[in-house]
């Protein structure tokens, strides 16, 4: 087998489906119930649950089958939203992402947040 199912990764997207999926289609047999006991809004949910379950199973199928060029796009997507964000911060003086222990998404998202800050700051 390949690690793409065996993997760490796709061990945790097992698990979850494995637990999402049954709770599903339990929570619609239970709005059925309820739809035949005269809640008519319980029949909108009896087909929105099972409609959730598949939506999870086509998320764990396209998760556990994404290829190594969809995650190293990913990733240097990432890369490019540092730079951007380092580059941002160069034009306008501001050293303060030199936070220590923070890398990585975290640093992006940092980053994003004072941007974002700065942002309604600015149109205040």
């Amino acid at each position: 087998m390949g690690a793409q199912w065996v993997g760490k990764r796709a061990l945790v997207l097992h698990g979850l489906l494995v637990v999402v999926v049954p709770l599903c289609l339990v929570a619609g047999w239970w709005q059925l119930h309820q739809a035949l006991s005269g809640n008519s809004l319980s029949w909108a949910y009896t087909v929105e649950w099972p409609i959730f379950a598949a939506i999870a199973a086509v998320a764990w199928w396209q998760l556990l089958h994404e290829g190594g060029e969809a995650r190293a796009a990913r990733a240097e997507a990432a890369r490019l939203d540092v730079e951007r964000v380092a580059a941002s911060a160069a034009r306008t003086g501001d050293d303060s992402l030199e936070v220590t222990g923070v890398h990585g998404d975290e640093r992006v998202a940092l980053a994003a947040r004072r941007e974002y800050l700065a942002h309604l700051e600015r149109t205040r």
